[in-house]
């Protein structure tokens, strides 16, 4: 369950699956990587950045930030710090 799939000496022939989807999920596996000392997930597309770490913390970095919402943002912290 828990073993990692060698990216690299898969092909879509061996899936049945289309070379263009194939090739898509590949592109996305490199966008994401795990530390295995610390547990730490990080996925990274150019200059922005989402790390989730195992204690709860959760890091979005990138040049612009946009929040959009046909209704509500709510944040519910025992702090918020806005700069």
């Amino acid at each position: 369950m828990n073993d990692k799939p060698k990216f690299d000496k898969l092909n879509a022939s061996s899936h049945g699956t289309a070379n263009d989807a194939w090739s898509s999920l590949m592109a996305l596996a490199r966008l994401i990587s795990v530390n295995e000392t610390t547990g730490t997930l990080t996925i990274q597309n150019g200059k922005s950045r989402i790390v989730l770490r195992q204690d709860g913390m959760i890091t979005i970095e990138g040049e612009t930030i946009r929040q959009l919402a046909a209704r509500n943002i709510v944040l519910d912290a025992g702090v918020i710090d806005l700069n």
